[in-house]
C-alpha cells in the first residue's frame, strides 16, 4: 500500500517516454499505479507519434501527446514550452535522454517565469526521472556482475522511481496493456493458434532460427502466427517449416495489430522484445 494513499484528487502526471516497444509497454503500469496513491488523478503521456497506437485503448491514460520525429528539435522546444502551460503536478521523466531532459528543463523555465510575473501562476510541478543504471549494466555485459535484482521485473523498474510520490514499487493489479479488439477476419478463420514473435533489436536476444523450426516441428498438432517487423524476412523461412499450419503476419500487422493478436492467442513464445512484455 502506497504510504501516501490518495492524496491531491486534482493530481495531474505528464509521462515522458517516446520510445520504444518493449519499454513503453513495460510503463503502462505507472498510470495505474500512479492512480492507486492519487484518487482522480489525470494522467497524460508525450510520445513518439510512431507508438501512440500503443495506448490508444488505454483507460489509465487520459491523453496522449504524440511528437512526431519529423519535428526535429525546435518541435520538441514547441511542444515542451506548451506543456509548461500546462497544470502537471508531476512530471515522470521516464526516458532520461537529451529530448525528455530538454523537455523537462522548458516545463521548469516556464512556470518560473509565470511565478515570478503571475501572482496566480499554478505552482511548478514536482520532478522524477527513471535512472539509466548505466554502471550496473556495464558490470552486467562486460564483467559479468550481477548487481540488479534477481529476477529484474522491467516494469516495476519504471515504479520504482516513483517511491518519493508514494507510489509502491509493486506491480499494481493488471492489466496493463489493452490491445483493443477490432475484428479480424484473417485470424478468425485460422482458428486457435500459437503466437510466434522470432525476432529482436538485437541478436544477442533472439533465439536461433533453426530453434524456431525445431519448435514448430515438435509441435505438430498446433497452428502458429509469426509475428515481427518488415524487415524480419526470416519469418519467411520459418513459415515453410509448416506452410500449412503457419502463418507469416511478420511486416504487414501495425504495432497495434500485433498486439491484438497476442490477445488472440492462446500461447506466446518471443525472444526479449516488445512483443515479450505484451
Amino acid at each position: 500500500m502506497s504510504s501516501v494513499p490518495h492524496k491531491l484528487a486534482s493530481s495531474h502526471l505528464l509521462i515522458i517516454r517516446f520510445s520504444s516497444f518493449g519499454d513503453i509497454l513495460q510503463a503502462c503500469a505507472v498510470p495505474r499505479g500512479f492512480a492507486a496513491a492519487y484518487a482522480g488523478a489525470k494522467v497524460d503521456w508525450l510520445m513518439r507519434s510512431d507508438f501512440a497506437s500503443l495506448l490508444s485503448h488505454d483507460p489509465g491514460v487520459d491523453r496522449l501527446i504524440p511528437f512526431p520525429r519529423s519535428a526535429g528539435f525546435g518541435g520538441l522546444l514547441r511542444i515542451a514550452w506548451l506543456l509548461g502551460g500546462e497544470a502537471h503536478t508531476h512530471v515522470y521523466d521516464a526516458h532520461a535522454n537529451l529530448r525528455s531532459q530538454v523537455v523537462c528543463w522548458v516545463i521548469r523555465l516556464r512556470r518560473t517565469l509565470r511565478s515570478v510575473f503571475f501572482r496566480r501562476s499554478p505552482a511548478r510541478p514536482r520532478f522524477l526521472r527513471r535512472p539509466k543504471e548505466r554502471v550496473k549494466r556495464w558490470l552486467l555485459f562486460s564483467l559479468g556482475i550481477r548487481l540488479f535484482p534477481a529476477p529484474f521485473r522491467g516494469a516495476e523498474s519504471f515504479l520504482a522511481p516513483l517511491k518519493p510520490w508514494g507510489v509502491g514499487g509493486t506491480l499494481p493489479p493488471g492489466p496493463h496493456v489493452f490491445p483493443g479488439r477490432e475484428p479480424d477476419s484473417e485470424l478468425d478463420a485460422f482458428g486457435p493458434f500459437v503466437a510466434l514473435a522470432p525476432s529482436a533489436a538485437w541478436e544477442m536476444k533472439r533465439w536461433p532460427p533453426e530453434h524456431w523450426h525445431r519448435l514448430i516441428t515438435l509441435l505438430p498438432d498446433l497452428k502458429f502466427v509469426l509475428l515481427g517487423g518488415p524487415e524480419d524476412g526470416f519469418c519467411e523461412d520459418v513459415r515453410r517449416t509448416a506452410p500449412e499450419r503457419v502463418v507469416n503476419l511478420a511486416g504487414r500487422r501495425s504495432l497495434q495489430g500485433s498486439l491484438q493478436a497476442v490477445a488472440r492467442a492462446s500461447l506466446t513464445i518471443a525472444g526479449d522484445t516488445g512483443l515479450l512484455h505484451a
